[in-house]
């Protein structure tokens, strides 16, 4: 019952039933602790972090990460502590510790390599390198996000091709090279929307909003936002929020 209700869980979260996330992630914790399944409970634990994460909690989102990995190396689980390492990377961002997220996030990529888990070595990388374009180290972050796609297709692994792209346009509209980012994003779009990667894809709509804003398309990038905002707040992501700045400009130029 604890196993059906973690794989639940993570499901819910990733289509935005929330409510239903958080009450299958809190029970099937329950469960692996009045069993004694350490192993178990690190996992949940951390899936539980990044849930928090997720939802703009990252607070709660620490102690919960920290709590996991604890239990990860006490129970050697060299993934799983990678995994939750990496998580806490995302949480500190959140808080604007960004010397505190990049440092996670590249120790986690020193514990993953060697593992033989293609998946989330290139996660890790993609989330590496969008720390690294804060921190002003495009060259680094370019090459991550090269190696991640190139895993990713050969592995025929949609989200981390679809998180790549995506990371890759980032870059390109940094660079003032917005048509060479329309391609990315168009084919990040189409294979999120086809898996029905919710998540992904408003990450996907919200680059190609603004990679339509700087090629001066401002009907189209305000349709991408509004359909990205739609589905970040279905899931409660912070992004919800947001208001895009480049709106306004493109707006104007029009």
């Amino acid at each position: 019952r604890g196993l059906v209700l973690a794989n639940a869980a993570v499901a819910y979260a990733d289509q935005g039933e929330l409510q239903s996330a958080e009450a299958f992630f809190t029970e099937a914790i329950t469960i692996a602790v009045s069993t004694g399944d350490r192993a178990a409970e690190a996992v949940r634990r951390g899936n539980y972090g990044w849930f928090k994460y997720a939802v703009g909690r990252p607070r709660e989102a620490v102690a919960i990460l920290e709590h996991a990995l604890s239990i990860s190396r006490e129970q050697r689980l060299a993934l799983e502590a990678a995994v939750q390492t990496d998580n806490l990377g995302l949480a500190h961002e959140a808080l604007e510790n960004r010397a505190a997220g990049l440092a996670y996030h590249e120790q986690a990529l020193e514990m993953v390599r060697g593992l033989g888990s293609a998946h989330w070595e290139a996660i890790i990388k993609i989330n590496l390198s969008a720390a690294l374009v804060r921190s002003g180290r495009c060259d680094e972050a370019a090459a991550l996000l090269a190696e991640a796609l190139a895993a990713g297709r050969a592995g025929g692994d949609v989200e981390v091709i679809v998180r790549a792209l995506t990371g890759q346009a980032h870059l390109l509209l940094c660079d003032g090279r917005a048509a060479d980012a329309g391609a990315l994003l168009t084919e990040a779009t189409a294979l999120a929307r086809r898996a029905g990667m919710r998540r992904l894809l408003a990450d996907a709509l919200r680059a190609f909003s603004e990679q339509q804003a700087a090629a001066n398309n401002p009907e189209q990038a305000r349709a991408l936002w509004d359909e990205a905002r739609r589905l970040f707040a279905m899931l409660e992501a912070p992004l919800a929020r947001f208001q895009p700045a480049w709106l306004d400009s493109a707006g104007a130029e029009a």
